[in-house]
């Protein structure tokens, strides 16, 4: 684990119970030389809706430009060697408190904080394909987050994580009682979906992202005013530093 990795928990208490997972967690990741800090909260300070989030478990983003701090981290966010770099956002209320879904759900963030410091432009564009994936994809339903390549990365590599963890019978066991106990379709298909993936699957993120893009130029184009900074997708190699 790096040493720039910080860890905070709401209520305090949380740490007892989830700090092992997290650890577990960070130790099968090759982390960017980046600061990371993470914040595991059941009492909901940040409301998902308002940042866009929706019903989503947690989140990753870049700290610059971002203001939508919670009070447990304001001493957290910037200390003697200066302000963290990304921040990982966790709600840590049902179904997130499943061992299992825990464990996911933080290894699929970690993998969009390696993705973000990777390749920025292209992680960037992952995120417009993802906040407008039905206007891109006439196809697709909004839920269907897998369609966008940074999100499918992000689900292969928390599988193989959860895999590590508990095992490859463990994991298929649980998957498909948590498959029987989802309470929306959303829910239910994307654990329908995550159970299809093959841990070892070998997936080029980045390239998938550019292809994306180019395929569904015409449709992209159409959206410039909701292009990410600093991506420029009249480009043709938009995604170069």
């Amino acid at each position: 684990m790096k040493s720039k990795v910080s860890l905070k928990f709401n209520p305090p208490a949380l740490e007892k119970i989830w700090d092992p997972y997290c650890r577990d967690v960070l130790n099968l990741f090759c982390l960017p030389d980046r600061r990371l800090l993470c914040g595991f909260d059941s009492k909901g300070e940040l409301s998902f809706e308002h940042l866009g989030y929706g019903n989503a478990r947690a989140f990753h983003t870049p700290t610059n430009g971002f203001n939508s701090w919670p009070a447990f981290l304001d001493n957290a966010r910037c200390d003697d060697e200066g302000p963290v770099d990304s921040l990982i956002y966790v709600r840590l209320v049902p179904p997130t408190d499943d061992a299992l879904i825990f464990v996911v759900t933080f290894a699929h963030e970690l993998q969009h904080f390696v993705q973000a410091w990777q390749s920025p432009k292209i992680y960037a564009a992952g995120g417009f394909l993802s906040e407008n994936l039905p206007s891109l994809d006439s196809g697709a339903k909004a839920f269907e987050t897998w369609r966008v390549p940074i999100e499918l990365d992000a689900m292969i590599r928390s599988k193989r994580v959860a895999e590590a963890k508990f095992g490859k019978a463990f994991v298929a066991a649980r998957v498909h009682s948590l498959i029987a106990d989802g309470t929306s379709i959303p829910e239910i298909e994307e654990r329908r979906y995550f159970d299809t993936l093959a841990a070892a699957t070998v997936y080029d993120w980045q390239n998938e992202t550019r292809h994306f893009i180019g395929e569904n130029l015409v449709a992209v184009m159409k959206l410039r005013p909701k292009w990410p900074i600093p991506v420029d997708f009249s480009k043709k190699e938009w995604f170069m530093a």
